[in-house]
Parts: C-alpha cells; sequence; structure tokens
C-alpha cells in the first residue's frame, strides 16, 4: 500500500496548515519527517498536535529519529511497557493524563484508542527507545517518526493531521509545555 502525506491548509491547530495522512490499505507502514538536527539539552517532552477526529489504529507511536552517523528511531513501542501521556484538547486549557498500552503504543489493539482525540500530546522523552537504549542528552536529532498499523478497511483513505512537532521542557503543573504550546498558538 501507499501512505499519501500532504500540506492542507486550515486543518491544523489554530486552522493553521498542518500534513494530512493517509493510507490506501490497512496494514503497517511509518515515515518520518526530517529536520535541521538538534540536540536534546534539556528538553524532557516530545509534543505534537494530531488530530484522530476519524482515525482509529490497531496500533501506533511517535518517535524521534537520532542520527549517530545511522538514522534510527527512538519509539515509545521500544519501551515496551504501559507509559503516560498528557493530553491537551483543542478547546481546552487543562491537560489530561492517558496511557499508552502494554507495548507503548497506541490503539484500539492495546486498549489506549486515540480515535476521537484532536489537540497537543505530549510523550515524555524518557519513555522513547531504540533497541532498548534510552536517547542522551547529546543525541543528534534529525526527524519526528510515526508508526501506525490502521485498524481495518473502514479506516483505509481516511486522513488524520499532524502539526506543531516540538521539544519542550516541563515542571509542576506542566507550564514549559503550556508555554511550548502557547508559543506555538502564536
Amino acid at each position: 500500500g501507499n501512505v499519501f502525506l500532504e500540506i492542507k491548509d486550515g486543518v491544523g491547530a489554530n486552522g493553521s496548515k498542518a500534513l494530512e495522512v493517509k493510507r490506501d490499505k490497512t496494514g503497517n507502514f511509518e515515515f518520518v519527517l526530517d529536520f535541521e538536527g538538534g540536540k536534546l539539552n534539556e528538553s524532557e517532552y516530545l509534543i505534537v498536535w494530531m488530530d484522530f477526529t476519524n482515525m482509529e489504529f490497531r496500533k501506533g507511536c511517535v518517535g524521534l529519529v537520532g542520527n549517530d552517523g545511522v538514522k534510527h528511531p527512538f519509539r515509545t513501542d521500544d519501551y515496551d511497557a504501559v507509559t503516560t501521556y498528557y493530553y491537551l484538547a483543542d478547546g481546552s486549557d487543562t491537560w489530561t493524563t492517558g496511557t499508552l498500552g502494554g507495548d507503548g503504543c497506541f490503539g484500539e489493539g492495546d486498549g489506549s484508542s486515540l480515535k476521537g482525540k484532536k489537540g497537543y500530546f505530549a510523550f515524555s522523552l524518557e519513555k522513547l527507545r531504540q533497541k532498548g537504549k534510552a536517547l542522551a542528552d547529546d543525541e543528534l536529532i534529525t526527524g519526528f517518526y510515526f508508526y501506525g498499523d490502521i485498524k481495518d478497511d473502514t479506516y483505509k483513505d481516511v486522513a488524520f493531521y499532524i502539526d506543531d512537532v516540538m521539544l519542550a521542557k516541563t515542571y509542576e503543573n506542566n507550564a514549559y509545555i503550556d508555554g511550548a504550546v502557547e508559543d506555538a498558538k502564536e
């Protein structure tokens, strides 16, 4: 099958442009959005605005691409355990806590469906792994990683959207996360 990626107007955070993602058949797929490389420094969270209003996955995960001479993803899937994420629904001022399934993935197959959710998701960098290896502060990060397995043919050719991929530091009450999101909204 094919994965179709296209920038669309008016479908992202606050009506901005966003990446529209569609797949023309069920099954596993993955893609990487490359960006100018940099170090994590004091960042603690990967924050991504995503719209899963109409999409259901059997399982899926996100991550960052590291590059130590060879590109490789650090992803929630490789953490391989139940883990939490934070979610700020569009139109809300309050972050809520959700859980990824037992293998670090989201989706109906893991009892952690994101269908119907639209807003900012924050994932702990501490929980991203690459074959058991944790991210190091000095790791060169060169992209955002997404893996999905669409639930069934009902969701074939159905779009979901990704916008505002960012890194942020946090402290009590998610204040830095809120700051990063406010900056993105502007």
